[in-house]
């Protein structure tokens, strides 16, 4: 009865463990693309699978760094020391950005 109980436990603590690790692939590849201001100066960010980021401002600047996602619905970029984390989510084909003072900058997935 210990025996059962003990490999019960354990198949849920790995049950758990596999669902949490799939969620996080699922949330990381969701965001990898690339995503075009759908107003004003149609600022262009490019996630790619390898963790790096780029934030490009067409006929203006272009940074290039590194993303982590803090967790499920924030994004923290890393651009050479200037870090920013913005709680993102995806509807279809759109990218809602929202930066610390709780502007939200929407964008749609471009090819």
């Amino acid at each position: 009865m210990k025996t059962s109980l003990k490999n019960l436990l354990a198949l849920t603590t790995v049950a758990v463990f596999v669902a949490s690790c799939s969620q996080k692939k699922s949330t990381e590849n969701i965001i990898v693309g690339k995503w075009q201001m759908n107003y004003g100066n149609k600022e262009i960010y490019q996630f790619q699978k390898d963790g790096t980021v780029t934030d490009e401002v067409p006929e203006g600047a272009k940074m290039a760094g590194k993303y982590t996602l803090a967790d499920d619905d924030h994004v923290k970029c890393d651009f050479d020391g200037l870090v920013v984390t913005f709680r993102f989510s995806i509807s279809g084909n759109e990218l809602n950005l929202i930066d610390s003072d709780g502007k939200t900058n929407k964008y749609n997935r471009a090819n």
